[in-house]
Formats: structure tokens, C-alpha cells, sequence
């Protein structure tokens, strides 16, 4: 289960989320949050575990007067994404390939470049604190450089692929998306791509997942023909 929530105000009350079986009474909620979290959309993530059909219930309890809005967007289910990862501490595990021609660079903030980039990352939102990935497209990069970010290997369970995506600036040209045997990252199978200029916004994408061994994914960047083409992920 994945959703966002906003809870501003100094009278915020709690969130709870429960799990139970259709028509059932409501036991111990398997997520919750309380009080002031601040004007700012926040993230959440629960691993549901469940042997039937089952629903679940988003309880808003009120606080001690009307500065106490809660809101949610954005909720959805899935079977396995795979390892999840913002960047926001270090790169998981992600590594770069030595067979391209830069890398990807760990970025807080924005990317120095006017007029491309993102300002600040898609987790947080929080120029001082969330982290991504981008590629730095000022020289010495020449068009057509690409860049490669390679995943921890994924079992065969993983089902699905969801990442963000921000590209802007005139020059953009394509960031695409490979799945690759984890002892052969060379050997590449595009199942995902988009080319340039999609607007200064976070832009979400996902993408199913049909494997029968261990792969990882593999996260292209191009250099288009000029500077203002830094592309980003989250």
C-alpha cells in the first residue's frame, strides 16, 4: 500500500489506516500518524500481508478545534515493486556502469544549470534535505553521451517497475529504461522510454514487470545538444 498525506495545522488530530477483512469490526491500525507534519505532502509505505479478500479503512480523527485538516491523494496497491530506493541517504546499492561515457551524479537541490533540472527532489519536495539522481549535461558532455545507473539485482517475484522522472530544458533528449540479467547488464531489453522536454514538474511512471530470473534495471540517460538537458530521477 502506497499513498500520500498532508496534516497542517496546530490542531491536527491523528491518521489511522486499518486492514480487515470485508464487514469486520477494526482492530489495531497497521499505520498512524499524529499531529502537525507540516505544509508539505508526505509519503507513506505499508507491506500488507493477507491470505483473503480484505479492505482497508482510512480513519481521520479530528483534534481540538478546526486547524486540523487531514488529506489524502494518491493511494495504491501492488504486488512487489521490487527495492525501493529515493537516494535520499546513499545510492542502495545502485552502481554505475564503466562501459558509458559519464555518470550519474547524487544531487540536493538543484542542478546549477539555469532553466533545467529539477529545484529540489520528488520524496520530499525539500530543497535542504531529499536527494536524486541526474545527469549533469554541461561540457565536457557532447551529444549523444550516455550515462548508466544499474539497480541491485531483483528476484523474479518483482512485478512491477514505479520510479519518477523529471525532465526539463530545451535541450532534453530521452531518458530510456532496461531490464538486464544481473550477470549480464550488457545484454539490455528496452521497456521504457520518453524524449524530450516533459515541463518543469516530478512526472510519474510505471511499468510492468514479466521475468523468470533475476534482473536489474537499468536507467539510461542522453546528452541532447546542448546544456540545458539535465535529466532526473527519484
Amino acid at each position: 500500500l502506497q499513498f500520500w498525506y498532508h496534516m497542517y495545522g496546530d490542531h491536527t488530530g491523528d491518521l489511522n489506516v486499518y486492514l480487515r477483512t470485508p464487514g469486520s469490526l477494526l482492530r489495531n491500525p497497521i499505520w498512524s500518524e499524529s499531529g502537525d507534519q507540516g505544509d508539505v505532502w508526505q509519503q507513506a509505505k505499508v507491506h500488507l500481508e493477507a491470505d483473503r479478500d480484505f479492505e482497508i479503512v482510512f480513519e481521520g480523527v479530528r483534534g481540538s478545534n478546526f486547524r486540523g485538516d487531514i488529506a489524502i491523494d494518491d493511494v495504491s496497491f501492488s504486488t512487489s515493486c521490487g527495492a525501493d530506493c529515493d537516494f535520499d541517504t546513499n545510492l542502495c546499492s545502485y552502481q554505475q556502469d564503466d562501459t558509458d561515457e559519464f555518470d550519474w551524479t547524487r544531487q540536493r537541490g538543484n542542478t546549477g544549470t539555469t532553466n533545467t533540472g529539477p529545484s529540489s527532489d520528488h520524496t520530499t519536495g525539500i530543497p535542504e534535505e531529499g536527494s536524486y539522481m541526474y545527469i549533469e549535461t554541461s561540457d565536457p558532455r557532447q551529444p549523444g553521451h550516455v550515462a548508466r545507473l544499474i539497480s541491485p539485482s531483483l528476484s523474479t517475484d518483482t512485478r512491477c517497475l514505479q520510479f519518477w522522472y523529471h525532465m526539463y530544458g530545451s535541450n532534453t533528449e530521452e531518458l530510456r529504461v532496461y531490464l538486464a540479467p544481473t550477470d549480464s547488464p550488457q545484454l539490455r531489453d528496452l521497456i521504457w522510454s520518453q524524449r524530450g522536454d516533459q515541463g518543469n514538474a516530478w512526472q510519474q511512471a510505471r511499468v510492468d514487470i514479466m521475468t523468470t530470473s533475476n534482473i536489474s534495471v537499468v536507467f539510461e540517460g542522453v546528452r541532447g545538444s546542448g546544456a540545458r538537458g539535465d535529466i532526473a530521477i527519484d
